[in-house]
């Protein structure tokens, strides 16, 4: 009996809507961050003076670290992992100057975005800080092989200090 090789289909990238009303994913990820600086409060007997040092921590739960951003002339990228993620739980907002993406998990499938040592949060909030203005309606968005890839047109071409087009990796 011979054995054949195993092919492996690749999976369809999956669309994902771009929002550009920022305003009421921002105002979520504000409640979120909020609502968990109050636990961390709360968990810490309520003592006053470290809300500043609870507000930074519950950003650092809720908003997600997003991997460098890919610059390719015209376009800018980011692609960031979505494991046990679905289309359906993704949210992306566009504006000029960021995106936010809002990742609304089920509870019942794990995710690398849990922690063991913090809560188990349904919203997790990503914020890509464009180093150029971009034009939020050339914006597109897919998830495929537990990836979300997220291209955006520059509204203008960068240009480097000699004059030329850049071509790098911005952090």
């Amino acid at each position: 009996m011979s054995s054949q090789p195993t092919l492996r289909v690749k999976e369809a990238p999956i669309a994902v809507p771009i929002h550009w009303r920022i305003n009421e994913i921002l105002s979520n990820m504000q409640s979120h961050i909020a609502a968990r600086a109050y636990q961390l409060y709360e968990q810490n007997g309520r003592k006053d003076g470290d809300d500043k040092a609870h507000w930074l921590q519950a950003e650092t739960e809720i908003i997600a670290k997003v991997p460098e951003i890919h610059n390719s002339g015209a376009l800018l990228a980011v692609t960031i992992p979505m494991k046990g993620i679905s289309s359906h739980q993704i949210q992306i907002c566009m504006e000029p100057h960021q995106a936010i993406i809002m990742i609304e998990k089920e509870h019942t499938q794990p995710s690398e975005f849990h922690s063991s040592q913090g809560p188990d949060l349904s919203t997790i909030f990503s914020v890509v800080n464009w180093p150029d203005e971009v034009d939020p309606f050339a914006a597109s968005a897919f998830l495929r092989e537990d990836r979300l890839t997220l291209t955006v047109k520059r509204a203008r071409p960068a240009v480097n200090p000699e004059g030329g087009h850049s071509a790098t990796i911005a952090r």
